[in-house]
């Protein structure tokens, strides 16, 4: 008993600190959250075009306006796989944490406190300097819990068979 309270605890504790991390890059003003999220782009899509020449797939000069023009498109993708991976990550350690305990819903939990998570974070979001809520974060945020806990299901029931 004292061993499944500790590791309850630990799990607890690791779900605690992602979401400090979700709040962490939500209470970014907009000019920082912006340069982050670009920075990140340029810095996947420069080794992701080194790769692929390097490999003979694309042939793409590596020049700051072919740079640019693809950093342009993709951009607004990248910022939305944040989202999506950062609920992935969350679902992970709510469904690794809820196991430790007897509830019989951890799939069901695992969703509600994502969601309401993702509602919170957009909701926080309007009181941070050119931030504001979108409803559409908030789906892609649960899409990617869904996800996890698909794939988790999934496993399981091949693992099992």
């Amino acid at each position: 008993m004292i061993k499944k309270r500790k590791k309850f605890i630990i799990k607890l504790f690791l779900v605690l600190i992602w979401l400090g991390v979700i709040f962490f890059f939500s209470s970014s003003d907009s000019n920082d959250t912006t340069n982050q999220s670009l920075s990140v782009t340029r810095t996947i899509v420069t080794y992701t075009i080194k790769l692929t020449n390097k490999v003979n797939i694309t042939n793409i000069e590596l020049n700051e306006n072919n740079l640019n023009s693809i950093i342009v498109n993709i951009h607004p993708i990248i910022r939305k796989l944040a989202h999506y991976t950062e609920y992935f990550v969350l679902s992970i350690l709510v469904l690794l944490m809820i196991k430790e305990t007897n509830m019989n819903y951890y799939y069901i939990f695992t969703i509600i406190f994502c969601l309401l998570m993702a509602i919170f974070d957009e909701i926080h979001q309007l009181f941070i300097d050119g931030r504001f809520g979108n409803i559409t974060d908030v789906l892609i945020d649960v899409f990617g819990c869904l996800s996890y806990l698909l794939i988790n299901k999934a496993y399981r029931l091949i693992k099992n068979k």
